[in-house]
Formats: structure tokens, sequence, C-alpha cells
């Protein structure tokens, strides 16, 4: 059977006080039935689901049980990557984590746009992409640098154009990940 959480999930406790476990009200496709069902998530990973989720809800024996929990969105993955992601009380995703097929690792704020990306030796988001824009303003700034005394067309001297330069290359290909 397939069904669709109506309310958000509860905790119960269960075997004659020795147990918790995660149940839901929903509402079976084939008849429309509210049914109160113990839900199971999967394992690899701690879920909360979400009013509008929906469920495989099964039968054994006197006990309605739910798991294949899906939110209805569509998967955006490769086969073998996986997401965990938070949500808000909504539904919506707010955070995430993708294990990517090419071995990096995503983590992401939906909410604060904050992006990190993990692979074989670099680190790079878009805080340190504000840090690379400092920094490369920075360097501009350096090559205006005026001197202090004399004559105000003063500048720094063209001939260390070239240093400043390969820094900045530097810098920027540090923070972005290529080099």
């Amino acid at each position: 059977m397939i069904g669709r959480i109506t309310n958000d999930p509860f905790v119960e406790v269960v075997k004659n006080g020795e147990a918790k476990a995660l149940f839901a009200e929903v509402e079976l496709s084939h008849d429309g039935e509210i049914r109160t069902v113990q839900l199971f998530p999967g394992a690899g990973a701690e879920t909360w689901p979400c009013k509008g989720d929906v469920v495989v809800v099964e039968r054994t024996g006197g006990l309605l049980y739910a798991s294949a929990i899906w939110d209805g969105a569509e998967p955006q993955l490769q086969p073998g990557e996986r997401e965990v992601y938070g949500r808000n009380a909504d539904g919506e995703k707010v955070s995430r984590v993708v294990l990517l097929d090419t071995g990096e690792i995503q983590i992401e704020s939906l909410e604060g746009g904050a992006k990190y990306i993990f692979s074989d030796k670099h680190f790079i988001g878009n805080n340190m992409a504000n840090l690379c824009s400092v920094l490369l303003g920075i360097m501009d700034d350096i090559k205006g640098l005026q001197t202090s005394g004399g004559p105000p067309a003063h500048t720094v001297n063209p001939a260390y154009f070239p240093t400043i330069e390969a820094r900045k290359m530097e810098i920027e290909n540090l923070l972005t990940g290529e080099g």
C-alpha cells in the first residue's frame, strides 16, 4: 500500500515501556482511510519525516508499518550518490550533505547560501570566495598604492607588478580549488 503522512510524526513508548518508536498518521491511497503506523525510515541515516511525505505501508500480523519514505521530490543524483538533508516544518530542504560519485562531499546551507566542497586537496565555498575576493582586491589596491611624502604621483614600481600578479593568481587558484 502507498500512503501519505497527514500530520507530524510522534514518538510513543512501546514494548511495555522498554523502548520508543516513531509513529505517524498516514492516509492510505487505495481507500483514503487514515491509520496510525510505525515508521521505519531506513538504515544509515536518522530521519524525521514530514507531513506530506509518501510512504510504503506494509502489514505484518496486526501491525502496520511504513518504510521507503519519500518526500516527493524527484532525485537529482547520479547512481551511487547519496544525499542527506534537513527540512523545515513545511518540508522544504534547508540544508544538505551530498556524497558524490567523484568522491567529493558537498555540505550546503540552502537558507544562508554557504556551500563547502571537500575533495582530494581542496576546500572551497562561498565564504572562501568572499575571502578570495577581499584578498584579490587588496592585491589590486597594492598595485595602485601611492608612496607617502613627495609628489602624489609616486606609485609602486611597475617592475613589481608581475610579482603581485603571480601572488594574485596563486591566491585565486588556491581558493577556487585549481591550485
